[in-house]
């Protein structure tokens, strides 16, 4: 434990560090106070000093006291939202630098696999390396396809293959490809007039899957970062799966 000059000025750098990350972040889920308090405690104890250290604690603590219960949904579907655009906003980065050319897909793809198997986290400090390794899991499947676009979280491959199965004849591709588009563009506008406050996660959906667009051009269109654009097609997503339309999805 330090005492008197050092434990001020050290004090004075974790606040500091914590700023930066709720600055970089946007993190608006624990307040200021609150989460340095919570972090100054651990530093008090754990006896760190390094800055960079500081910064791990942190981000640890934040996954632990602010990420896991929202993204959990104890804190209310607002929060939960909250929670999954502040956790999308912090894999972008990590997604750029390993997966450069696919990092708006493999965050959406990370984003889906944390929110349907986030059950099966049951230790909060273990929350980040959860979502990790589905950010890692994600990326493996995707480079696994090369060339392919990610499924509407397996909805639209879903239904197009029920829809066919009956084909004893192999159809145009290209046709077959715009028919399955017009049917699940009729699907999505009943979902539409079904949440009215959600259009816009369903135009992102829309964007992705049907006009086939990047990332990055959805983002563009919105005028939102990627990171967000990617939060609007997965609550998309979760609203195709609550109105029931879409019956083959898990």
């Amino acid at each position: 434990m330090l005492y008197g000059d050092d434990s001020n000025m050290l004090e004075q750098r974790c606040r500091i560090v914590i700023q930066k990350l709720m600055e970089q972040y946007l993190w608006q889920l624990l307040n200021e106070d609150c989460f340095f308090d919570i972090v100054w405690e651990r530093v008090d104890t754990d006896g760190v000093i390094e800055d960079e250290k500081i910064r791990k604690l942190a981000i640890n603590t934040y996954c632990r006291d602010g990420l896991y219960p929202a993204c959990l949904g104890e804190q209310g579907q607002q929060k939960r939202e909250r929670g999954f655009e502040e956790l999308a906003i912090y894999l972008y980065p990590i997604a750029r630098t390993h997966w450069p050319h696919i990092a708006d897909e493999v965050v959406q793809e990370a984003l889906v696999r944390i929110y349907t198997t986030m059950a099966n986290c049951r230790q909060p400090g273990a929350f980040l390396a959860f979502a990790i390794q589905k950010l890692r899991d994600g990326a493996r499947r995707l480079l696994k396809k090369p060339g392919q676009n990610i499924a509407l979280d397996e909805l639209i491959s879903q239904n197009i293959a029920s829809q066919h199965s009956y084909v004893s004849q192999k159809p145009d591709e290209n046709v077959l490809k715009d028919e399955n588009k017009i049917s699940i563009e009729k699907k999505l506008e009943q979902v539409k007039k079904m949440n009215p406050k959600s259009k816009r996660q369903l135009e992102a959906v829309r964007l992705r899957y049907i006009c086939e667009l990047k990332i990055e051009e959805i983002a563009k269109r919105l005028e939102v970062e990627s990171p967000n654009a990617s939060v609007l097609i997965n609550r998309g997503l979760q609203k195709c799966r609550d109105s029931g339309l879409f019956d083959d999805l898990e």
